[in-house]
């Protein structure tokens, strides 16, 4: 049927496009890991922020990090990526990574940048195949509901 078709296509269209955005989260956040150097770190707190438009805002936790650069300076800065899970607590040891030319842009070392880019590509792909699924459905029903009538 027309309905089924159509809403396949959009389901299919925005997974491709959390698909996509998944790709690009994916690799920005592997090319400033290649980048970056590591430094044993601490979480010093959280910094929850909503994110989204309004009315469809999600609390997202952005931790504080504390870490110190070889030459002997302690940076404190606040994570350039953040996760809704509540997984980080104060007070936990976790591997920074940051950027050597600005040692404040940095991000907790595999954890919520990581997981941000797979969950687009999941999310966008199972939307994908769902809406292939309406879209085959869809068309069989319309290849199907002539013979049905002229039964």
């Amino acid at each position: 049927m027309e309905a089924l078709t159509v809403t396949g296509a959009v389901f299919a269209g925005i997974g491709a496009l959390l698909f996509v955005a998944g790709i690009l989260i994916t690799r920005a956040n592997r090319r400033f890991a290649r980048g970056a150097a590591r430094a044993p770190g601490h979480i010093t707190g959280v910094r929850w922020r909503a994110i989204g438009p309004q009315g469809d805002t999600t609390m997202t936790g952005f931790p504080e990090l504390r870490f110190t650069l070889p030459d002997g300076r302690v940076i404190e800065t606040v994570a350039r990526s953040g996760t809704t899970l509540q997984a980080m607590r104060e007070g936990q040891a976790v591997t920074v990574l940051y950027d050597p030319a600005d040692p404040a842009r940095a991000q907790v070392g595999k954890g919520a940048a990581t997981m941000v880019g797979v969950a687009f590509l999941a999310i966008g792909g199972i939307a994908v195949l769902l809406g292939a699924a309406l879209i085959a459905a869809g068309v069989a029903l319309e290849d199907a509901l002539p013979a049905v009538i002229h039964s």
